[in-house]
């Protein structure tokens, strides 16, 4: 993912979760369902998470990433799983005091 999708999905976010109309909210919806639908896509959201400041799209990718990891648990490989928890690990110790002050 390169800083103008980032910046693409942001903003989708921000549409997502403050839409000034339902049809707006939708279209939000629409293009960011396959993110959360997918467990291929969980790269996705871990990028998002490590490269974003922006609250709506961390609330996103984390709700996504908690979902793919339930709804998948049994799809998802013992070498994903151990990448995944290290890589929370090393973002909770590097962003979650900046974190819980936001």
């Amino acid at each position: 993912m390169d800083p103008a999708q980032l910046a693409q999905l942001e903003t989708f976010c921000h549409a997502l979760y403050n839409a000034k109309s339902e049809v707006e909210r939708a279209q939000a919806h629409q293009t960011l369902l396959p993110l959360v639908q997918n467990p291929q896509c969980m790269p996705q959201l871990q990028f998002v998470l490590a490269h974003t400041s922006n609250p709506h799209a961390l609330i996103f990718s984390a709700t996504g990433l908690m979902k793919l990891i339930t709804t998948h648990w049994t799809s998802v490989s013992d070498q994903q799983k151990e990448e995944m928890r290290n890589f929370l690990f090393d973002y909770l110790a590097k962003n979650g005091p900046d974190l819980y002050r936001s």
